[in-house]
C-alpha cells in the first residue's frame, strides 16, 4: 500500500505552493534551531521537522523515510489496539487490512509525506488508548509529551481517558493519576507557545500563539458538503455501515461512552481549519473498532462477505489528486467513491434483513 499511494511531487504545481510543505521544510532546514518566519499555524509542531533536520540526509528523503517508518508501525499497533479492546484476532486482522485500504485516513497521509505529524498523531492515539487500557500512566505521560511536541491535538484524547476511568472503571484514583500524567505535556505545550516566536518577531507569548485558533471563516459549518466530507468521505466505502446497523452502534457506544466523547471532540475540531478528512481521520481507531464490533455482532464475517467488502474497498481506492496511479479527473473519483459506498451500504442492508429473518426463524 505504501508503494501504491506513492509520494507527492513537490517540484510541480500546485504541490510546490502548499504552505504546509514550505513551512515544515523551512523548520527542518533550521533544525536544531528555529526559523522565526514560519507561520504560527505550523511553527509549534516541532518534533518531526527537528528529527528530519538532524538526520544525515537531504530534507525530502528524511521526511519520506520517517513517514514510511511510522506508516509501517500504525497497522501493527492498530491490530494490537483492536484485540486489546475485545475483537477476535481474525476480525482485527481483517479490519486492519480495510484500514490500510482507506485512501483518506492512511493513503493521503503517506502520499503527503511532509505532513508527517498526521501519521505521528495517529500512532500516538493508538499508543495512548493501549496505555490507557493497561493503566500505564508513565507511558501515557510520555506519549502526551511527545504528542504536544508533534501536534497539540493529541490532548483531545485526554477527556476520553477521564471518562473511561471515572465512569467505566469507576476509579477516582486512576482519574486523578491520568490528570497528573497530563500535566507535564500541558506545561510543555504552554512553554512552546510562550517562548517560540513565529511569523518573524511580530509578537510573542501565549495569547499571540493562539491568535489564529478560531472557527473556520469560510462558513463551512453551514455547507452540507462539509458533513459529507467529514462523515462519509473520511471512511469510504464503509462509512454508512454504522448507520445501517444502528442498534449495534448504540450498543457499542453505551459500552464505550469514552470513545463517543473522543469522536465528538474531533468532530467539532473540524471547524477550526479547512481539511475536513484530515481533521477527522484521527478517530479511525474508534470507527474501525465499531465496524469490527458490528461485523462480529451480526456474524457477518463469512468468507463470502469478507471478500465482497474487500473487493469493494479496493475499488474505492482510486483518486484523481494523489497516489502513484491517479485518475484523470475528479468526476471519476466521485463515481468510484459513490458507487462503492452505495454497494457496501446496500449489501449491509441486505445482510441485516437476512440475519433478522434467520433470527426470527430460529
Amino acid at each position: 500500500m505504501i508503494f501504491y499511494y506513492g509520494k507527492i511531487n513537490i517540484s510541480i504545481e500546485p504541490f510546490n505552493e502548499i504552505p504546509d510543505i514550505i513551512h515544515y521544510k523551512m523548520m527542518a532546514e533550521a533544525s536544531p534551531g528555529f526559523n522565526p518566519e514560519v507561520s504560527r499555524n505550523f511553527g509549534y509542531r516541532i518534533l518531526s521537522p527537528w528529527i528530519v533536520g538532524i538526520l544525515p540526509m537531504n530534507t525530502d528523503l528524511g521526511f519520506y523515510l520517517l513517514t514510511i517508518l511510522i506508516a509501517l508501525m500504525i497497522p501493527i499497533f492498530l491490530l494490537r489496539f483492536l484485540i486489546l479492546y475485545g475483537l477476535k484476532e481474525n476480525t482485527a486482522f481483517f479490519i486492519t487490512i480495510l484500514f490500510m485500504l482507506n485512501k483518506y485516513t492512511y493513503g493521503f497521509a503517506i502520499w503527503d509525506f511532509y505532513d508527517i505529524n498526521d501519521l505521528v498523531t495517529h500512532l500516538l492515539i493508538l499508543l495512548f488508548f493501549i496505555a490507557l487500557k493497561k493503566e500505564n500512566f508513565l507511558y501515557i505521560s510520555i506519549i502526551l509529551i511527545i504528542g504536544v511536541l508533534n501536534r497539540e491535538t493529541i490532548l483531545f484524547a485526554v477527556p476520553a481517558g477521564l471518562i473511561y476511568y471515572w465512569f467505566k472503571e469507576r476509579s477516582p484514583k486512576k482519574t486523578y493519576q491520568l490528570i497528573a500524567a497530563t500535566i507535564p505535556s500541558v506545561i510543555i505545550l504552554t512553554g512552546i507557545r510562550t517562548f517560540i516566536i513565529t511569523e518573524s518577531s511580530s509578537g510573542g507569548g501565549l495569547a499571540h500563539s493562539f491568535g489564529k485558533l478560531h472557527f473556520d471563516d469560510t462558513n463551512k459549518i453551514f455547507k452540507p458538503g462539509t458533513y459529507y466530507r467529514i462523515i462519509i468521505n473520511t471512511f469510504l466505502p464503509l462509512a454508512l455501515i454504522p448507520a445501517v446497523f444502528f442498534k449495534e452502534k448504540i450498543k457499542f457506544f453505551k459500552e464505550h461512552s469514552y470513545f463517543f466523547i473522543f469522536v465528538i471532540i474531533y468532530f467539532f475540531s473540524c471547524f477550526i481549519a479547512g481539511d475536513n478528512e484530515r481533521l477527522f481521520a484521527p478517530v479511525f481507531p474508534v470507527f474501525y473498532f465499531l465496524v469490527g464490533y458490528i461485523l462480529e455482532q451480526k456474524e457477518f464475517l463469512t468468507k463470502k462477505n469478507k471478500n465482497i467488502l474487500l473487493i469493494l474497498t479496493v475499488l474505492a481506492l482510486p483518486h484523481h489528486f494523489y497516489s502513484r496511479f491517479p485518475l484523470p479527473d475528479r468526476q471519476l473519483t466521485m463515481i468510484f467513491s459513490l458507487a462503492t459506498l452505495l454497494l457496501v451500504t446496500l449489501y449491509s442492508i441486505y445482510t441485516r434483513i437476512y440475519s433478522n429473518k434467520s433470527g426470527d426463524r430460529s
